[in-house]
């Protein structure tokens, strides 16, 4: 299926059933940073499901679709969906609770997004296919290179858009609009991250260590004053600084040489963004933060096993030796331990300097 043919035809569809569809959110937005987005999101001003029922029974394609959120997802390959959604406006009972869901107009939908930069819609009906509609000031804000919310309890409502925000900030290079950024240090001094569950912690954290230098993101995260609020005991440190730029390396070099494999390189930053703290604290925190069970499991292993292993090759010399070690573990693991391998004392050097967080 070509992708852009199958868009065109579901906008046909859309308009066939009496929905207007649109394309929303960061693919738009990569489109005009000229960035690469494969990630599809179709809004409809109507019922998504009815439109999901009609993809499925034209196309014979898989089709999911979730009633409480009024969302669901087509999917074109094993690995590759497009998402389709009901457009909706979000209320909110609480700061970090997860919000309350009513159909609405495309315009009141976009209202409820982070950024404006994620605001733009892309008409995909056949009359007016192509068709921007920038309701917010998205398309100047991506020109001005700037972060900027929509509205000032934007941090309040959903506080993991604070860490969204630094994500997006490092990715684009872009810097915070004067107001995003006082909202943002206000939402901090209120401690909002400390209401949020968990796993929408955990989520967020993975997001920032799947970016291509997630130490940029770390470093701000810190100066800003954040990471002391996602747990008093995470601090920040050169020597932390010095794993994850070594991490950085031997995931390119990893990305390159095994393009093929499947890797999770989230897992040897979640490792590297805990080590420097007892074991035991640093599996308190991936419980609170409801980390899935398998990427848990990894996690612990590097936790228990990475130092020993790297002592255990720095002892032997034969190839067949090395192979022997290290066959029944995962790259996941493999990653951080090489880079353990790389320093003369392992990775909790006694003596490493910690820096004192802002405000401490």
């Amino acid at each position: 299926i070509y992708l852009l043919d199958f868009i065109k035809k579901i906008g046909k569809l859309a308009k066939d059933l009496g929905l207007k569809p649109y394309i929303v959110g960061g693919f738009v937005r990569d489109l005009f940073l000229d960035r690469e987005n494969f990630d599809i999101d179709i809004v409809v001003e109507g019922d998504a499901k009815l439109l999901l029922k009609k993809i499925k029974e034209t196309f014979k394609l898989k089709t999911q679709f979730s009633p409480g959120f009024k969302s669901g997802k087509v999917f074109l390959s094993p690995n590759f969906h497009i998402d389709i959604n009901t457009a909706r406006a979000e209320y909110y009972n609480k700061a970090g609770a997860l919000p309350k869901i009513e159909p609405a107009s495309l315009k009141k939908d976009l209202y409820r997004r982070d950024f404006t930069i994620n605001t733009l819609a892309v008409d995909i009906s056949p009359d007016n296919f192509g068709f921007l509609l920038d309701f917010f000031g998205g398309l100047e804000d991506i020109k001005e290179k700037k972060i900027r919310v929509l509205h000032s309890l934007s941090f309040i409502e959903d506080p993991t858009r604070i860490l969204r925000a630094f994500r997006f900030l490092v990715r684009y290079r872009f810097e915070f609009g004067k107001q995003t950024e006082y909202l943002i240090k206000q939402a901090i001094s209120l401690n909002v991250l400390e209401k949020v569950e968990g796993r929408r912690i955990y989520h967020e954290l993975k997001m920032i260590f799947l970016e291509n230098n997630p130490l940029r993101v770390i470093r701000r995260l810190y100066e800003y004053g954040v990471l002391k609020e996602l747990h008093p005991d995470i601090n920040f440190s050169e020597g932390k600084a010095k794993l994850f730029e070594n991490l950085r390396k031997m995931i390119i070099w990893h990305k390159i040489t095994f393009s093929n494999e499947k890797v999770d390189y989230s897992i040897p930053y979640f490792a590297a963004f805990l080590w420097n703290m007892p074991f035991e604290k640093a599996k308190e925190i991936l419980v609170k933060w409801a980390a899935p069970e398998n990427e848990k499991k990894l996690i612990f292993q590097i936790f228990d096993e990475a130092i020993k292993v790297a002592k255990l090759l720095s002892k032997v010399n034969k190839n067949s030796e090395i192979y022997n070690i290290l066959k029944n573990y995962p790259p996941e693991f493999l990653l951080p331990t090489t880079v353990a391998g790389i320093s003369a004392t392992g990775l909790r050097s006694s003596d490493e300097k910690t820096l004192t967080p802002p405000g401490s």
